[in-house]
């Protein structure tokens, strides 16, 4: 499981568990039946103008994936056999899961934590 910080302050009053058993499905859409958690947002109408939409949120997911991937140069992927291989600023999908224990805990306080 992934901690991350949410967009606007708030409690989180529902999970989808359904995640939980089928992560993948997020690699399709995060919409419909793949929702990850319900909001009940305290601020939202103060909030609302600072979030990130449309060019705004593609800029900053570009960039974010860029930073990943500086993040990464430098790690190991665990492979199926037990063996590592060097993941070299690759950014796939399962990656997160490929870590070892420490490089995993690095990207989730430096992407997630903040």
């Amino acid at each position: 499981m992934i901690p991350f910080m949410a967009p606007v302050s708030g409690k989180v009053i529902e999970i989808n568990s359904a995640l939980g058993k089928h992560p993948d499905d997020l690699d399709a859409t995060p919409y419909a039946e793949h929702w990850v958690c319900v909001l009940d947002a305290e601020h939202l109408d103060a909030e609302i103008a600072s979030l990130k939409i449309g060019k705004t949120a593609v800029a900053f997911f570009e960039e974010e994936l860029e930073r990943l991937a500086r993040h990464t140069a430098g790690m190991n992927r665990r492979n199926p056999d037990g063996s590592t291989a060097p993941i070299g600023g690759e950014v796939y999908a399962g990656m997160m899961q490929d870590m070892d224990d420490r490089d995993f805990e690095m990207t989730v306080g430096e992407f997630f934590r903040r």
